[in-house]
Order: C-alpha cells, then sequence, then structure tokens
C-alpha cells in the first residue's frame, strides 16, 4: 500500500480550504418563471466590494453570466445590512429537519428584510436590490423578504464573510455567500453606476446621506423594473 505524506495531505487540504482559492462571491438565482435554461444561474465573481458606513455595510457584487468568467459584469447585487443587526445566531435547519424544532426555524438571527406589508413597525436591517442588464429579464428587483448573516465557514478573525438568501419582488430568490474586499475606486464606480437605483431603494424610508455616490456622471436615472411572476 501506498503511503502518502502527510505534508502533502495538509499541503493539498490549506490549498482547497484557502479563501483565496475560490471566488469572493458566488451566489444562485432561482427563477422559476424565467425561460427553459434560466431558472437557475451559478453566478461567481471576484468584483465584490464594501464599506461600512452610517451604520450600515453597503455591498456591491458585479457578476459576469454564467460560463463566461471574463465576460461584462451583466448582474449586479448591491446590500445595505444594518450593522448593529448583523450576527452569526443560529444556521436556519433545513426543511427535513423542521418538524423535529418547530419553534427552531422561525428564532431571528442576522440582518432581517421585512416585507413592506407585515412590517408593524418594525424596522428593516436589510434592504437590496438586483440588476440585470441584458436578455428577456432585464431590469431591477428589490428584496421584499429575507436574511443575511455572518458566514460561519470563513475563520472567526474574518467577520467580512456573509451568507444571504433574499426574496425578490419579481419572485427571484437569491442564496450564496459573499466575502467583498474593502472598497476602492472600482466600487466607487460602480456605486455611481447605480446612484439612481441606490436613491431609489432608500425612496423615502429615511434621509442619510449618500457621500461621494452622486457626482456629474452618476446614473440619472433608475433602471427600469425587471419582470417577473
Amino acid at each position: 500500500m501506498h503511503r502518502i505524506p502527510l505534508c502533502g495531505v495538509t499541503l493539498v487540504m490549506a490549498t482547497l480550504l484557502s479563501p483565496g482559492c475560490s471566488n469572493p462571491a458566488r451566489i444562485s438565482l432561482i427563477q422559476p418563471f424565467a425561460p427553459t435554461g434560466q431558472q437557475i444561474l451559478e453566478l461567481a465573481t471576484e468584483t465584490a466590494y464594501e464599506e461600512v458606513r452610517d451604520g450600515y455595510r453597503h455591498v456591491i457584487a458585479a457578476f459576469p453570466r454564467p460560463h463566461d468568467p471574463t465576460g461584462p459584469r451583466d448582474f449586479v447585487l448591491y446590500m445595505e445590512i444594518r450593522t448593529d443587526r448583523l450576527g452569526h445566531g443560529p444556521a436556519p435547519l433545513p426543511d427535513w429537519l423542521k418538524f423535529l424544532f418547530p419553534g427552531r426555524a422561525d428564532l431571528p438571527y442576522g440582518a432581517r428584510c421585512v416585507p413592506p406589508e407585515n412590517e408593524r413597525g418594525e424596522v428593516s436591517g436589510l434592504r437590496g436590490f438586483l440588476v440585470q442588464r441584458v436578455g428577456r429579464l432585464a431590469g431591477r428587483t428589490e428584496f421584499v423578504e429575507g436574511r443575511v448573516t455572518r458566514d460561519r465557514r470563513w475563520n472567526e478573525r474574518d467577520a467580512r464573510g456573509l451568507m444571504l438568501d433574499v426574496r425578490c419582488h419579481d419572485g427571484t430568490r437569491i442564496t450564496g455567500s459573499i466575502r467583498p474586499r474593502p472598497g476602492g475606486a472600482e466600487m466607487a464606480a460602480l456605486l455611481r453606476r447605480h446612484a439612481a437605483d441606490i436613491a431609489a431603494l432608500r425612496d423615502h424610508r429615511d434621509t442619510e446621506a449618500t457621500g461621494a455616490v452622486f457626482t456629474a456622471d452618476a446614473q440619472a436615472a433608475p433602471t427600469p423594473p425587471r419582470r417577473g411572476m
């Protein structure tokens, strides 16, 4: 029997488990209403950034189309997450275990997006949108329900990793994980490109300053709504 050197196994495992060996952002778009072949889209990107200001983590990620990693970033995900609502909390149970713990599945955890019709005075800890630039489903759709939590798969010393499971206004469900990098010039450019989308997201819900987002080259009008179910 051949023996594999322990140091070799350690090196392989370290390589496989290293965050730097995979894309910082991987999400699934679940769209039952979409044409065949687009009902589940797996997206991945290294273009994921964040900055913390005004009590929120502002996260933006731009994804290429599936199977075209060097192509244009035609999908953009933007989130504003209240820092005081974001915690590790208990992970959600899989559906097949929920019947064993009927109260456990409903425990509050992470930053929650509260549906407006069920708000009852509660302030959402999460808001965001998805923009698709091309195709029959091109347009913008906002989060209406769901949560974002810290990604407990990452090292505890690195609090940037996030996991999300949200439902959008058009019926799209977005699940996945994002490990955004600190924002810089590329994040500023993405925010300018979607300045009007961000303003529409906030609408009349608050009067927060948007800082350097609105400049002369900023987006003039919001992306039209995405059509779904």
